[in-house]
C-alpha cells in the first residue's frame, strides 16, 4: 500500500475515533504529512476551533491494535490539554 493511501486511512481512523468519543465537533485533527511543515501540537483557531496535530510518518509505522492504541493516546492527550 502506498503512503498516500495509508495516510488517508489513518486520517479517517482518527476522525472516526473523534466521532466515537463524540468530540468531533470540539476537536479538529491536523495531520502533518512531512517534516517540512511546522506547527504547534495544540492550538486554537480564531473561530475557537481547537486543533491538534500528529506526524503521519510515525503513525505509518504502526499496524493494527498498536495503531489504534496510539491514536487513542494522541486524542486523550489533546482532550487533557484542552480539558474536554
Amino acid at each position: 500500500m502506498g503512503k498516500l493511501k495509508r495516510n488517508k486511512e489513518i486520517i479517517a481512523q482518527v476522525n472516526q475515533r473523534l466521532k466515537d468519543f463524540q468530540i468531533d465537533d470540539q476537536l479538529l485533527f491536523e495531520p502533518i504529512e512531512n517534516a517540512f511543515k511546522s506547527r504547534p501540537k495544540y492550538g486554537v483557531y480564531k473561530d475557537g476551533t481547537r486543533r491538534f496535530s500528529a506526524f503521519l510518518w510515525h503513525l505509518n509505522t504502526l499496524d493494527g491494535s498498536v495503531l489504534a492504541v496510539e491514536i487513542d493516546s494522541i486524542i486523550n492527550k489533546a482532550r487533557k490539554h484542552f480539558k474536554i
